[in-house]
């Protein structure tokens, strides 16, 4: 549940565990992992997240995300060491876990904009829009946005419901009736929104 976290080495242990352990056991391990001094355990995140970034690909676009990941993961460690910050982000209450999870979330997000964007260029021109020119009116709802929530809304539930119970196995042990229904709808759902043509990697 990796969109369900409220720290950056949260998402890394639950995003993409293959990528995240080769990651961490050949590249921020063989550098000196956290052995040495801070200055020498943030240069070794940095340099870790920048080469994951170029592993997606030649482009300054994946090292810029890469650069992003491991500023980010950087400012969190520096944070968390300020007892106000740890106390807030580890707390137990409502508003802490809430308020936490949405700023990460919504950094997440970001990344993945500078991660799909084609240009640096590009990246500056989302961001400002993001920032200056948010404009939610020009989305196509009716043709667009209905049929994303048509779509995405009961995987959601699914994911929800997983989480809830701390079990990925949750649908799977549900009764056959409403086990069958969302096979059956999820099924539909992709033959309907699916995108079935190839695309380069």
């Amino acid at each position: 549940f990796p969109y369900l976290v409220r720290t950056p080495q949260a998402f890394w242990r639950n995003w993409h565990i293959s990528l995240s352990m080769w990651l961490r056991d050949y590249l921020y391990i063989p550098l000196g992992g956290n052995r040495g001094s801070e200055w020498q355990t943030q240069r070794n995140l940095f340099i870790t997240m920048v080469l994951g970034g170029l592993w997606h690909g030649a482009a300054w676009t994946f090292v810029l995300w890469g650069a992003y990941q491991g500023l980010f993961l950087i400012g969190y460690r520096a944070a968390d060491r300020w007892p106000p910050f740890h106390r807030f982000v580890a707390g137990a209450g409502f508003l802490a876990r809430l308020t936490s999870w949405v700023v990460m979330f919504h950094l997440t997000c970001y990344g993945w904009l500078i991660f799909r964007s084609r240009s640096a260029g590009q990246i500056g021109g989302l961001t400002a829009g993001l920032i200056g020119n948010f404009a939610p009116a020009t989305v196509d709802i009716p043709n667009l946005l209905v049929p994303l929530l048509l779509y995405s809304t009961p995987l959601v539930v699914v994911h929800l419901c997983e989480a809830w119970f701390d079990d990925v196995l949750a649908v799977p042990r549900l009764p056959v009736g409403v086990r069958y229904s969302i096979y059956a709808a999820t099924c539909y759902l992709t033959l309907l929104f699916g995108n079935f043509g190839g695309a380069e990697f």
